[in-house]
């Protein structure tokens, strides 16, 4: 999906859930709509409207998630406060709480929700500043399993937008685009 100036980027599909939460594994309203937004609006340059998306989404967790489900993601709720932080330009804290989001949930303890949390580390690594770390982590996604498709890892503009210049991610994004076109994925 191109971002340029597509006035629909900031709003999202017009089939996004209308009670704010998009479910990616498992049904568990790991993704709110608002925290989309937010990469959305990092990515189109525009950190105010993304702080706004901080804002949102803290509002959600709180009225939507009973307390028991927030401990069992405690994990997750730690990445989405390292996101929200991302937005509103307080990478040192981003970058912490990223770390201990991933840490409190060991491949050991949950191998795909590892993977959904790896993938999530790595973006607000890379749009932290920490630039080798995120190298670090894409990598580790690309040979996990599971892990995410090479796609993933090379063409989603959170993922490789803040780290594209880094050596490690130019080398990492070249071994991965040439096993796609050996295996003629597009």
């Amino acid at each position: 999906m191109s971002l340029g100036g597509d006035p629909e980027a900031r709003t999202g599909s017009p089939d996004a859930p209308a009670d704010g939460f998009r479910s990616y594994v498992l049904s568990l309203p790991l993704g709110f709509v608002a925290e989309e937004r937010g990469w959305i609006n990092l990515l189109l340059g525009d950190r105010a409207a993304a702080r706004n998306d901080v804002k949102e989404t803290r509002a959600l967790a709180e009225a939507r998630l009973p307390p028991e489900l927030i401990h069992n993601v405690d994990w997750l709720m730690r990445l989405r406060m390292a996101e929200g932080q991302v937005f509103s330009g307080e990478n040192t804290k981003a970058a912490e709480n990223a770390r201990q989001g991933l840490a409190l949930i060991p491949r050991s303890r949950n191998a795909l929700f590892h993977a959904y949390a790896l993938t999530v580390a790595s973006a607000v690594l890379a749009w932290s500043g920490v630039k080798d770390e995120d190298v670090t982590r894409l990598e580790e996604l690309a040979e996990a399993v599971p892990g995410v498709a090479p796609a993933t890892i090379t063409r989603d503009p959170v993922l490789y937008r803040a780290a594209g210049g880094h050596p490690g991610c130019g080398k990492l994004r070249g071994r991965l685009e040439a096993q796609m076109a050996l295996r003629k994925v597009e």
